[in-house]
């Protein structure tokens, strides 16, 4: 498999993570992580209120993309008429993670991603699904979405769990192409699902220039880019698609508590004020 062509490059939605306690002690319920690689990938997604739920995995519900599509898009979004996120503040990220041998890596996806129309050409898109503008078929049908995007390194490759960011001009992901993969992955360097009949078929680089100091995988030798799968192209043993979510409630109580604190303080300033007003 050569490496497919690259579309072309936009700027990144840029988020900040709010750090807070963690709510989440156990695994969710069906992942294939453990608790210590669990708690490690909430560790790099820095929002500690998030809650992780396991929403597909290819030992268990199939290993072509019309499997991916059923459980991600079309059973759990299709409330939001298949958007994978839309841009609202509890939607979460989603995480692809793989498992190949010893390692286990992956990447964050945050932003909008909306099922592609099998039938039409390809486009570019905001977060929220807008049209940036559209093409046919320039990418073998490729949608991309332009989000924040970075992968990591649960296992394998690193002492602990490491996050590996980089090139703010490469944020995005792509969905479907019949030639070159059921999804791709920008960020640090690639990650390619597919092709369609099998998404387990993958291929993925990590630039040399984005490689995170102390990496001891396997590297090409002509220019050092990072193989997180233990080579270019590999057949993964899993892969599974998680989606992060806020505890709404306990938010929500932390805010009613913060403006419970603002109303006795404000009671307090006005209170002085009518004595300093008084004694004068």
């Amino acid at each position: 498999m050569s490496r497919p062509p690259s579309p072309l490059t936009t700027q990144a939605c840029s988020i900040t993570p709010v750090h807070l306690r963690r709510v989440q002690s156990d695994p969710p319920n069906g992942t294939s992580l453990s608790a210590a690689l669990c708690e490690g990938l909430l560790d790099l997604m820095g929002n500690e209120t998030t809650r992780l739920t396991s929403l597909y995995r290819t030992s268990v519900h199939g290993t072509n993309y019309s499997d991916l599509h059923d459980r991600v898009f079309a059973t759990v979004f299709a409330s939001r008429r298949n958007h994978l996120l839309d841009g609202v503040g509890d939607a979460g990220p989603l995480v692809v993670v793989i498992k190949k041998d010893q390692y286990v890596f992956g990447a964050f996806i945050s932003g909008g991603i909306q099922s592609p129309d099998h039938t039409a050409g390809g486009g570019f898109y905001k977060c929220d699904g807008t049209a940036i503008f559209h093409y046919d078929m320039i990418y073998d049908g490729f949608r991309t979405y332009e989000c924040d995007v970075w992968h990591f390194s649960l296992a394998g490759h690193f002492p602990q769990p490491t996050k590996i960011e980089g090139n703010p001009e490469r944020q995005y992901v792509g969905l479907l192409s019949e030639r070159w993969a059921s999804m791709y992955i920008g960020g640090p360097g690639r990650l390619y699902l597919g092709p369609a009949a099998d998404i387990r078929n993958c291929s993925q680089w990590t630039d040399s220039e984005y490689v995170p100091d102390g990496y001891t995988g396997e590297r090409i030798e002509l220019d050092g880019d990072a193989f997180l799968g233990g080579s270019y192209e590999f057949t993964a043993d899993e892969i599974e698609v998680l989606h992060g979510s806020v505890q709404q409630q306990q938010t929500e109580g932390r805010t009613k508590s913060v403006a419970s604190r603002t109303q006795v303080a404000t009671a307090v300033l006005v209170g002085l004020t009518a004595f300093i007003y008084a004694a004068s």
